[in-house]
């Protein structure tokens, strides 16, 4: 029987393998839908740990077009 692997693993290794495609293969390499994954992202890390603002002002702001 296969160990139970919850949807939060399963998102965290989904996510942990995309971050690794974009640092290696760099961003347009990924497909749109991995480049908005990734935009959407980074919207939410910034907003989370700061504000819209600092959203902005930081290189993720860069790719506001394609969230």
């Amino acid at each position: 029987m296969a160990p139970f692997v919850s949807v939060r693993e399963e998102i965290d290794r989904a996510w942990r393998a995309l971050d690794r495609r974009w640092r290696d293969q760099g961003w347009d390499a990924l497909t749109e839908a991995d480049q908005q994954t990734l935009a959407l992202r980074w919207l939410e890390d910034e907003t989370d740990s700061g504000s819209l603002a600092q959203y902005f002002e930081n290189d993720s702001g860069d790719h506001a077009l394609i969230t």
